[in-house]
């Protein structure tokens, strides 16, 4: 391998070995749970949604700047997103930039009958 730097310094070592991961994490398990004093079987604010994959991943390349510590986002429960299933999207703070986990899908139809979104900061479900 030969490295050169911006003064054109250039310097060139062998015998390094590297090994390239092409394959992108699965997603392979999601986990719910109800916030303190919430509803069974009702997303509401407080929630968590917690998500699995088949390896480690980069808080950077879900959300952009992202550390892995808690972050607020918006996550939209989505009418027949997914194949004709309810799904889940998850968007940074502002709602305007979906992290890099594409739609999951719930697996069945009417989970929901509207669009909702629950807003990083509290606010209350509202419809899309």
């Amino acid at each position: 391998m030969t490295a050169v730097d911006g003064a054109g310094n250039r310097a060139t070592r062998t015998g390094l070995g590297y090994v390239v991961d092409n394959t992108p994490p699965e997603g392979v398990d999601v986990q719910t749970a109800n916030a303190p004093g919430g509803t069974p079987g009702r997303a509401e604010i407080g929630d968590r949604l917690v998500l699995t994959f088949s390896e480690p991943v980069e808080p950077f390349s879900v959300l952009d700047g992202w550390d892995g510590s808690p972050a607020p986002v918006v996550v939209r429960l989505r009418n027949a997103l997914v194949g004709n299933h309810d799904g889940i999207t998850v968007h940074d703070a502002s709602g305007t930039t979906q992290a890099s986990l594409g739609e999951l899908s719930l697996g069945l139809t009417n989970y929901v009958t509207a669009d909702r979104a629950f807003g990083a900061t509290g606010r209350r479900p509202r419809s899309r």
